[in-house]
């Protein structure tokens, strides 16, 4: 495994980004999970010689001298699943028609091998791939809606569906609820939607990229009071959950390498907070006895 001439980033420091990942072992304990998965960047392979590098930086450039994306296994492959979804539903989101710029992308949505998606890009002569720039390996922003593509300056930044309040409108159905659930909030069985549901369909709760959504009777769409009411909702509830955050150090300070369970005050009520830390990997566990409020796990 070598190190990469990362040109992407410009003047990305591999050696400092190395000293990072040794910081990060010290903080989270040689050892841990939590160390384990900051203990280095992954890796790739040049797609047309094949040598082997960390992922450090988006793009890089081979010893063979071609320039490709960290990612370009990762944007062929969902280009792969992509594709393979708008032929069967014709439902192309918007996010969909931006990743086009990513040739690796394109050259998986446009794919019809019948290979899986990692044989099958071995058989693409990469070396042909033609690059206007840069610019091309890079998403679009995580700001604009995945199925029209409008900025969501005042969308719900936290929706599941990353979609603008418009969309979230005409997709989402206000009987939602967990599909681990028996049925909706209407008493539609799921399991029953899924006996009918034909290929390239979703179920019709909520908007999913590229799939048709099936018919269900109940639909009744959100209105776009209710979805911004469920975003500030989601805001206090984060709120609340930040202020937790001194209690958790403090905890994980006095008690690093150690078990131990107790209580402190809780930041937000003032009540008992119960909680845990464990020394195995130093994860805080805590649950106030107040109803509704400050409960979580690490």
């Amino acid at each position: 495994m070598k190190d990469p001439n990362v040109i992407y980033p410009e003047g990305f420091d591999v050696a400092e980004a190395w000293n990072g990942c040794l910081d990060w072992v010290d903080q989270h304990g040689e050892g841990s999970l939590a160390a384990a998965f900051g203990a280095d960047p992954g890796c790739c392979h040049c797609p047309v010689c094949r040598a082997d590098y960390w992922a450090w930086g988006q793009v890089i450039k081979c010893e063979c001298g071609f320039v490709f994306p960290t990612n370009w296994w990762a944007s062929y492959s969902e280009g792969c699943n992509d594709g393979a979804k708008f032929r069967v539903s014709g439902e192309q989101s918007w996010l969909m028609k931006e990743r086009q710029r990513d040739p690796y992308y394109r050259e998986g949505f446009n794919s019809q091998s019948p290979d899986p998606a990692w044989e099958s890009k071995d058989k693409v002569d990469w070396a042909s791939v033609a690059v206007a720039s840069v610019d091309d390996f890079l998403r679009p922003s995580h700001h604009a809606c995945k199925r029209c593509g409008v900025t969501k300056e005042e969308g719900r930044q936290n929706s599941p569906t990353k979609l603008c309040i418009k969309c979230e409108t005409e997709t989402e159905c206000r009987h939602r609820c967990s599909m681990m659930k028996e049925c909706c909030k209407a008493g539609v069985v799921f399991e029953k939607l899924r006996e009918r549901r034909q290929e390239g369909e979703s179920l019709p709760c909520y908007w999913v990229e590229g799939m048709k959504p099936m018919n269900c009777a109940s639909f009744d769409p959100v209105t776009a009071k209710e979805s911004a009411e469920d975003d500030e909702e989601i805001q206090r509830t984060i709120a609340r959950f930040m202020t937790a955050g001194a209690v958790i150090a403090e905890v994980k300070k006095e008690h690093k390498g150690r078990n131990w369970t107790g209580t402190k005050d809780c930041p937000v009520c003032g009540g008992k907070l119960h909680m845990s830390h464990a020394a195995c990997n130093g994860h805080v566990h805590g649950r106030c006895e107040t109803d509704d409020c400050l409960a979580w796990m690490e």
